[in-house]
């Protein structure tokens, strides 16, 4: 899917369904895939293709930046949803 809406219009029905089924806020769970679907952007960031192209700079320059602050927010990420729904 190519924008966020897309995507939502495709799982959010299936997100509905689970959160309803596990007995889960569905706030909260469309909060988890916002979330989650940011994370994975900063791994393959396609807002950074026209930037790279522009300046000239190759992806495999970057790669190493994006990889870790994918990595960081995806411990920040874990830990806040951990938390998240441990005050439940």
């Amino acid at each position: 899917m190519p924008s966020g809406g897309g995507q939502w219009a495709i799982q959010g029905p299936i997100i509905f369904e689970t959160a309803t089924a596990l007995s889960l806020d569905t706030g909260k769970m469309i909060m988890v895939f916002a979330y989650g679907d940011q994370i994975s952007n900063l791994l393959q960031p396609f807002w950074a293709l026209p930037l790279l192209s522009i300046t000239g700079v190759s992806v495999r320059k970057i790669f190493p930046y994006t990889l870790i602050f994918f990595i960081v927010g995806l411990f920040w990420l874990s830990m806040s949803l951990f938390l998240f729904f441990l005050s439940q």
